[in-house]
């Protein structure tokens, strides 16, 4: 048995929002720290795609 094995099965959980008071980053910390690098990110098309899927039943 490999002590390290569980390594490879991780969940990143930082961008959770139940988690967010103690792991990731606030939008504070997105406009100043890396506002310079996402320059032009459309980050309300990045936030649309976090979102769940919605799939419509379909009847047969």
């Amino acid at each position: 048995m490999n002590l390290f094995s569980g390594l490879n099965n991780l969940t990143d959980i930082t961008l959770e929002p139940e988690h967010s008071a103690i792991c990731g980053y606030t939008e504070t910390d997105v406009d100043t720290v890396f506002g310079p690098e996402l320059a032009g990110l459309d980050r309300d098309a990045v936030r649309e795609l976090r979102k769940p899927l919605k799939v419509a039943a379909c009847s047969m």
